[in-house]
């Protein structure tokens, strides 16, 4: 569903605002509305009425195989990426040419993220978010959570 929905704003005049952060595990539909509101409201001020508002989450731009390690750089990271609770990234996977997934050791890098894991020393695949209620906390500078993805290493 995440990656339709990402596949679809290929289309004109279409945006989406993320929401893993403000859901419920059990539940599709979140419980808290006005942060959804919120956000879908900036949206709307932003591409119709340009408005100077950032409404968007931080999204993959890049990804970059290095020695040992994978170093994502994200869109709409102006001012920085954190995390919700001051710790590592979570809610990233990397694997090698096998496609066998493992957690990610993240580590934050400005606007960017950079990936390892000793399993996994030539990293070719990514994915963030990929669960139907991932533990995630990286945000942007405007506390956006960042967009579900995934990268699969070339066939």
């Amino acid at each position: 569903l995440r990656e339709a929905q990402e596949k679809a704003l290929a289309l004109p005049g279409t945006a989406r605002a993320v929401t893993l952060d403000v859901g419920e595990s059990a539940d599709i539909h979140p419980h808290h509305k006005r942060p959804v509101g919120e956000r879908l409201a900036n949206l709307a001020l932003r591409e119709v009425y340009e408005q100077p508002v950032q409404p968007y989450s931080p999204t993959v731009a890049e990804v970059r195989a290095g020695e040992n390690e994978l170093r994502l750089q994200f869109r709409h990271a102006e001012g920085g990426l954190r995390t919700t609770d001051g710790k590592a990234p979570r809610g990233f996977e990397i694997c090698g040419p096998d496609g066998a997934y493992q957690p990610a050791d993240a580590r934050l890098d400005g606007d960017g993220v950079l990936l390892t894991h000793p399993a996994v020393p030539a990293p070719a695949g990514v994915r963030y978010a990929f669960r139907a209620d991932p533990d995630i906390n990286l945000v942007n500078a405007g506390g956006l959570p960042a967009a579900p993805f995934r990268r699969d290493p070339p066939a």
